[in-house]
Formats: C-alpha cells, sequence, structure tokens
C-alpha cells in the first residue's frame, strides 16, 4: 500500500474490524479444510465408481468413448488460465481494504474476459465434435454418434466452469471454501 492509500486503508480496515468480520478466514479453516477433504474423497469415489459402471453396464469400446470424452474435458479447462485464483487473491485484497470500486472494476474484468474464453472453447468445441468422424475411422455410426454427443456434453461443461470461474474467485475470496467445495463436490456426483 502506498503512502497515498495508507489512510484509507487503515481506516477502512478499522471500519471492518468493527463489524466483526474476519478477514483471515481463522475462524472457519477447521470447516473449510474438513469440507476440502470431503469434495476431495466424492471426487476420488466418482472416479473409481463411474468408470467401473460404464464397463460393467456398456463395455470396454463406450468406456473409450468416455475416456476420449473426458481426456478432452482435461485440455479444455486450461482454458480457464486461472482466472479464478487470480481473482481469489484480489477479492480478498479488496475486501480487506474495504476498496469496492476496485473489486467491482476487477470482477467485471474477469467477468469479461471469461466470457471471451468461454465463446472460443464452445467454437472450439463445435469444431471438434463436427471433426470427429475424420479423426476416428469408426465403421459403426452409432459409436460415432456416441462419441459426437459424450464429448459435446462434457466438454460443453468446461464452458460452464469457464463461464462460473469468476464466482468462484469471488466466493474463496470471501474465505468461503465450504461453498466452493460443496459446489465442486455437487459437480462431480452429477
Amino acid at each position: 500500500v502506498g503512502p497515498a492509500n495508507a489512510g484509507r486503508t487503515s481506516m477502512a480496515m478499522s471500519r471492518a474490524g468493527r463489524k466483526g468480520e474476519d478477514f483471515t478466514g481463522r475462524r472457519r479453516l477447521v470447516w473449510n479444510v474438513l469440507t476440502g477433504w470431503i469434495a476431495h474423497v466424492i471426487t476420488l469415489l466418482a472416479g473409481f465408481v463411474i468408470p467401473r459402471l460404464i464397463d460393467d453396464s456398456l463395455g470396454q469400446t463406450e468406456l473409450g468413448i468416455w475416456d476420449f470424452g473426458w481426456a478432452t474435458v482435461r485440455y479444455l479447462s486450461f482454458s480457464n488460465l486461472g482466472a479464478a485464483a487470480a481473482l481469489n487473491r484480489f477479492v480478498a485484497l479488496h475486501r480487506a481494504s474495504g476498496d469496492h470500486d476496485a473489486l467491482r472494476r476487477m470482477v467485471s474484468s474477469v467477468v469479461a474476459c471469461q466470457v471471451v474464453i468461454s465463446l472460443v472453447v464452445a467454437l472450439l468445441i463445435v469444431a471438434l465434435v463436427a471433426a470427429i468422424p475424420l479423426l476416428v475411422h469408426q465403421d459403426d455410426a452409432h459409436q460415432t454418434t456416441l462419441m459426437r454427443t459424450v464429448v459435446a456434453l462434457l466438454a460443453f461443461g468446461v464452458v460452464v466452469q469457464v463461464l462460473s470461474s469468476p464466482a468462484r474467485g469471488v466466493i474463496t475470496g470471501c474465505h468461503r471454501w465450504d461453498l466452493h467445495n460443496a459446489v465442486s463436490g455437487s459437480t462431480d456426483i452429477l
């Protein structure tokens, strides 16, 4: 904090301290860690159970199609570019200093960037789904249609994640990891 902002920052912090709000997240630490572990257990269970169910009920070919879809999702998830993590830091910083205008500007900028990124990802998904018959030489038209459907559904889930990453950044910047973990666990269950 520069000398010009030092007075404003200390006033905002003392005003926030009077309200009793915990900007450090210490009061919620144990609960946040516990919900984090629960979310990880759900993710592990989903990772072990779902492939077995697909293999037992549908077969090896369909499991391979789902694996291709999950791999595509992993690669597309890199398009998020860590926006939620960066926003997390600035939300915590601007909340603690009481600078709500800077907080609004930061969130608005990240939302605008994520909308553009999600549109680019959506176009990539459409191109990939259209190119699947050219990339994968499959004699069975049903299998090709299934692959296109699985990839499209899973990949458009990435678009939803990219669009919702600013909300995750705000939630975690407010030290509400329990909400973040509840959303993550719920999406794994779904």
